[in-house]
């Protein structure tokens, strides 16, 4: 007897990020946010020292954000101007160097340089058990 070939797996059971592969995820609070904007998967978190909250990556020394904590993931994360949110947060695993998201042409919504980007992803995930994939000149 021949039996039809059935897949034995769903499509909710593929991750749609397989070069993302998280050992820790946790749920933080994220800052107000004045843009409201939308982060998506991948994009770079750090806290901001003086209220604790999470918030995209930033160029400002002053305030903490340039510093790499995390990535946001499996969902994206969207920011309020008036409350905070909390949101899942990866804080160890790997990651691929083109899943980052905002890097590149387009990449606004990042606010920091692209220098300033890959130094970070070279220097600040190494130090929270974040290995990132596919990063040229890392040692």
């Amino acid at each position: 007897m021949a039996l039809k070939k059935n897949e034995l797996y769903a499509t909710a059971t593929v991750s749609p990020f397989p070069r993302i592969k998280p050992t820790q995820v946790k749920v933080k609070q994220f800052a107000t946010s004045a843009g409201a904007e939308l982060l998506s998967v991948g994009h770079p978190v750090a806290v901001v020292t003086s209220s604790g909250d999470w918030a995209p990556l930033d160029g400002n020394a002053a305030t903490g954000e340039e510093t790499i904590l995390g990535f946001v993931y499996p969902d994206p994360i969207q920011l309020s101007a008036t409350e905070e949110v909390l949101g899942q947060t990866m804080l160890g695993g790997d990651i691929h160097y083109d899943d980052v998201s905002g890097l590149g042409v387009g990449g606004s919504e990042i606010d920091a340089t692209q220098g300033e980007l890959d130094a970070a992803l070279k220097e600040d995930c190494r130090k929270v058990g974040i290995h990132v994939d596919g990063l040229v000149g890392v040692r």
